[in-house]
């Protein structure tokens, strides 16, 4: 499973932050290695997601403004809150 980000123009290369909002249990669960595809404008976390979890992290935030244009503009910080479902009893 993964969290796939599309920008509008390419990014700068191995250049990101994901920062922790709230608790740390908020935060999904590495997976892999983060990435970006070759034309450096999508953005892959591989991450492991629980059922019936609330997940909220940011794109950028604070002092951590790593998701930058190929130009070096930064990405505003963007807030992505999300809630999985709960698993189906059987």
């Amino acid at each position: 499973m993964a969290i796939v980000v599309t920008f509008d123009r390419p990014m700068r290369d191995k250049s990101w932050s994901v920062v922790t909002l709230g608790t740390p249990e908020q935060m999904p669960k590495a997976a892999g290695p983060l990435r970006y595809d070759a034309t450096r404008k999508v953005f892959t976390m591989p991450v492991q997601l629980q059922p019936g979890k609330e997940y909220r992290f940011g794109l950028n935030g604070g002092q951590y403004l790593n998701f930058r244009s190929q130009e070096g503009i930064p990405l505003a910080p963007v807030v992505v809150r999300f809630k999985t479902k709960q698993a189906d009893s059987k």
